[in-house]
C-alpha cells in the first residue's frame, strides 16, 4: 500500500512550535526581522566596499580617497550597527564618502536623522530632527568596535 506524503507544514506551524514560550506574534516579528537582516546587511557592506574603489579626485574637485584605516574603521563600526534594530534606519544612498576621506552613515526616520562620519581615529555626529531637540560632535574617540554612548542615545530618538 502507497503512503501518501504528509501535508506541508504551515509557516503558522512551524512559529507555534518553534517558539512554545513566546507569543506567536514576536516569533513572527523576529523571522521577518532575520529576513530582514540576511538580504539589509550584506547589501550596506556591500555599499562600503563600492566606496574603497574610488581613487583621489573621485569627484574631479581633488577630493579624497578613504584611507584603508578609515575603511576599516567603518566595517567595524557597522558590525556594532548590525547586532542593534539602528541598520534599519539605514539604506545604501545614505552611505557616503566625503572629499576628504571619511565615511557617512545618514541614519533616516520620519522624526529626523542622526549623521555619523566615520573617520581614522574618531566618531563624529550631529542630529536634524523634526523636534528641534539637536546636538552635535566634533568627535568621539572609539575603538570602533561599539556605538558611542551619545551616538546611541540620539539613534534611540528616531
Amino acid at each position: 500500500m502507497i503512503t501518501p506524503p504528509p501535508p506541508p507544514i504551515a509557516i503558522e506551524h512551524i512559529i507555534s512550535t518553534s517558539f512554545a514560550k513566546r507569543p506567536d506574534y514576536i516569533c513572527s516579528f523576529e523571522i521577518v526581522l532575520h529576513q530582514l537582516a540576511t538580504a539589509h546587511i550584506p547589501s550596506l557592506k556591500n555599499r562600503i566596499c563600492l566606496l574603497s574603489c574610488l581613487e583621489n579626485n573621485w569627484d574631479g574637485y581633488g577630493a579624497t580617497k578613504a584611507s584603508e584605516k578609515v575603511l576599516k574603521n567603518t566595517y567595524k563600526f557597522m558590525d556594532a550597527v548590525c547586532k542593534t534594530s539602528y541598520y534599519l534606519y539605514l539604506t545604501n544612498e545614505d552611505i557616503s564618502l566625503t572629499p576628504y576621506g571619511s565615511i557617512i552613515l545618514d541614519f533616516k526616520s520620519n522624526n529626523g536623522m542622526v549623521s555619523v562620519e566615520i573617520g581614522s581615529e574618531k566618531i563624529g555626529f550631529f542630529t536634524d530632527f523634526n523636534a528641534n531637540d539637536n546636538v552635535y560632535s566634533d568627535g568621539i574617540v572609539s575603538d570602533f568596535r561599539s556605538i558611542p554612548q551619545a551616538v546611541v542615545e540620539n539613534l534611540a530618538k528616531l
